[in-house]
């Protein structure tokens, strides 16, 4: 016994137009793919900027503490009893302490605008390559299926079990 290929007008007909439709589901699907891939790659990038954004905010912040530090050596040297002159080259140096850390401040200030930003952005990109990829899933989930209608259908009529198997 060997299957014998048969085709008759009220057995199964192919719908017009699907082999087109499952072409232009499958082109769909690789784009899809590229769309993803071109998002990770995005997300990627976007964590690197914010990784390395950090460092700025970082340094700004030692060297606020460092300045914060010889502010307070500059007070304590105020506090004691010492001579005139003394007393003026620890209020300079107060005062140069405190003009540094002001300017510490802004620098963090924007450092760390900067890392916001960065973050969101990494955030964003993140959530789009996560989008992206459902899109993948749900673009490759279709070609799939109409990849499948574009298979035979295979029809085997059992004299044995008196049954007729359907299967594609």
């Amino acid at each position: 016994v060997a299957p014998v290929e048969i085709a008759h007008s009220l057995l199964f007909q192919p719908r017009p137009g699907v082999a087109t439709l499952a072409a232009s589901r499958a082109a769909e699907a690789e784009e899809a793919t590229r769309k993803a891939a071109e998002a990770r790659s995005a997300a990627g990038t976007a964590l690197r900027e914010a990784t390395q954004a950090r460092a700025p905010v970082r340094a700004a912040e030692n060297q606020k503490r460092a300045a914060e530090a010889q502010l307070a050596a500059a007070e304590s040297k105020l506090g004691s009893g010492i001579s005139a002159e003394a007393r003026e080259q620890a209020e300079n140096a107060r005062a140069q302490a405190a003009a540094r850390i002001a300017e510490l401040q802004l620098q963090w200030d924007v450092a760390n605008v900067d890392l916001q930003l960065r973050l969101d952005a990494a955030t964003a990109a993140r959530d789009a390559a996560a989008n992206a990829e459902t899109a993948r899933a749900a673009a490759a989930e279709t070609a799939r299926q109409a990849a499948r209608e574009l298979q035979p259908v295979s029809v085997l009529v059992s004299r044995k079990t008196q049954r007729l198997y359907v299967r594609q």
